[in-house]
């Protein structure tokens, strides 16, 4: 851990490290780990260090803990992107107001050998929200857009890697309150990109 030294008050803030700070995520990431603690969560995890499957690895933002679900965060921070998300009128299942999602859900037995299992599933929720099949992001200035795909990929592939930690999960189970199920209890898994875009929906006529 690094310690610097508190520039003076009355100094103004030199110009590349305010630019260099502006162009950081990692302020708007603290900035969303306070408010979460403010809502009464905890924070189990910052940076936390993953690999999955096929050995991409990479570090998740936040774990945080809402007894009894564990949400997963990635915080993407951006200056001029705009999220817009279509929903055709007349389109089909995959788009329009949804009332079902499908996480990941870790299962603590309560037999001599604490065994943990991961399963997936699909959950009722509501409020109900709307589910697109495509969403553009593009930039308010300079008109290029890129795929959300990317940072949806690397959310789930992070939430899928921490539910299969389970030493890491083990110390989660210690301190939060579960849902218990007859032998076994259970630990709900929630992927949540948070960002600072602005966000539309597109309706039209297909």
């Amino acid at each position: 851990m690094a310690f610097a030294p508190e520039t003076d008050q009355k100094q103004d803030f030199p110009p590349a490290a305010l630019t260099a700070l502006k162009g950081s995520g990692f302020p708007f990431q603290t900035a969303v780990a306070q408010v979460i603690r403010s809502t009464g969560c905890s924070i189990h995890a910052s940076e936390y260090a993953w690999r999955g499957l096929d050995g991409e690895s990479s570090f998740l933002d936040i774990v945080a803990i809402s007894k009894p679900f564990v949400h997963t965060i990635e915080c993407k921070k951006t200056r001029h992107e705009i999220f817009t998300f279509l929903l055709p009128l007349g389109g089909d299942r995959s788009t329009g107001d949804a009332d079902e999602f499908r996480g990941l859900r870790v299962a603590q037995y309560n037999d001599v050998a604490g065994r943990m299992q991961v399963y997936c599933e699909n959950w009722n929720v509501w409020p109900r929200s709307p589910s697109c099949e495509f969403c553009i992001v593009g930039s308010a200035t300079s008109g290029t857009q890129r795929m959300l795909e990317k940072d949806a990929a690397l959310l789930i592939g992070a939430t899928d890697a921490f539910a299969r930690d389970l030493n890491e999960f083990r110390s989660v189970t210690r301190t939060l309150p579960a849902a218990t199920f007859t032998n076994k209890c259970a630990y709900p898994v929630i992927p949540i990109l948070v960002t600072n875009a602005k966000m539309y929906t597109a309706r039209y006529n297909i």
